[in-house]
């Protein structure tokens, strides 16, 4: 099950993005966006599931009524110097997941699954993207992304993308202290958990609808705005501060004086009786 409220679809207007980005956080606490430029050439119905599962457009499964999407989905495993994995959007932990696109009819895939498109691309460097399975023809949503090169994967893994930006947040995860889970003899789990708490199609600011960059600039302004009106919030809040202090003051003051003129009458009585 997901723990976070899934989000409209992050799709763009217009044509489709080879960009897609992952906002990862680490035991609850937002550590930064992972950007996947996806290779569409050689690999495009890969890169469609990918896309697909990062805007969430199709919503629930019909066959499991899953939600299609990866937000909410944990990296649940991390190999040291490896690779870390993650896109169980069922169980969280390895053993499930759901691919968004359907099987060819001539596919040999389970349900849920669908073939290998392109075993051609080698997993030559750090920070490739490619598809976990469990075998020939077994793809669904389980990703992972290597930390270095993993060549002895190639021709077994559909390899269809690479980490344009968040690389940084790759390593912040690989470098987790790793536990072990159930009958597993190797500890993989992260012991803090990772999840991917958004995700959609990625545009720059250069790629960006008018409208969009429109809407941006009023939300600046907006922002700004708000920003002056607590700021001049605070000015009246501190001068009406100021202004009670003074009162205060005053009223101490003539206090005192009515006081230390009350004494001094009375001594002033004193003396009148003694005489």
């Amino acid at each position: 099950m997901h723990r976070f409220a899934l989000t409209a679809p992050k799709r763009r207007q217009g044509n489709k993005s080879d960009r897609c980005f992952l906002d990862v956080s680490i035991d609850d606490k937002p550590v930064g966006r992972i950007v996947i430029k996806l290779d569409t050439g050689k690999t495009p119905e890969t890169a469609e599931n990918f896309r697909l599962l990062c805007t969430g457009e199709f919503g629930a499964s019909a066959r499991t009524r899953t939600m299609l999407q990866y937000t909410g989905s944990h990296f649940h495993r991390v190999l040291k110097g490896y690779l870390i994995q993650g896109g169980d959007i069922t169980r969280n932990d390895g053993s499930g997941g759901e691919a968004a696109i359907k099987a060819k009819a001539s596919s040999r895939a389970s349900p849920g699954f669908f073939d290998d498109e392109n075993l051609k691309t080698t997993h030559d460097r750090p920070g490739r993207v490619s598809m976990a399975n469990k075998g020939p023809d077994s793809n669904n949503s389980q990703f992972f992304i290597t930390l270095a090169p993993c060549r002895h994967l190639d021709g077994k893994n559909v390899c269809f993308g690479d980490v344009e930006k968040g690389m940084d947040i790759v390593l912040a995860v690989s470098r987790l202290d790793t536990v072990c889970t159930g009958t597993a003899v190797d500890a993989t789990k992260p012991a803090k958990p990772v999840v991917i708490t958004d995700c959609g199609e990625y545009m720059s600011e250069d790629e960006e609808q008018p409208e969009l960059r429109a809407d941006k600039a009023v939300e600046q302004q907006l922002a700004e705005a708000e920003r002056v009106v607590d700021s001049v919030a605070d000015a009246v809040s501190a001068a009406l501060a100021k202004k009670r202090k003074v009162a205060e003051n005053g009223r101490n003051a003539v206090a005192k004086k009515k006081k230390k003129k009350s004494g001094m009458m009375s001594l002033q009585d004193e003396s009148s009786d003694s005489e």
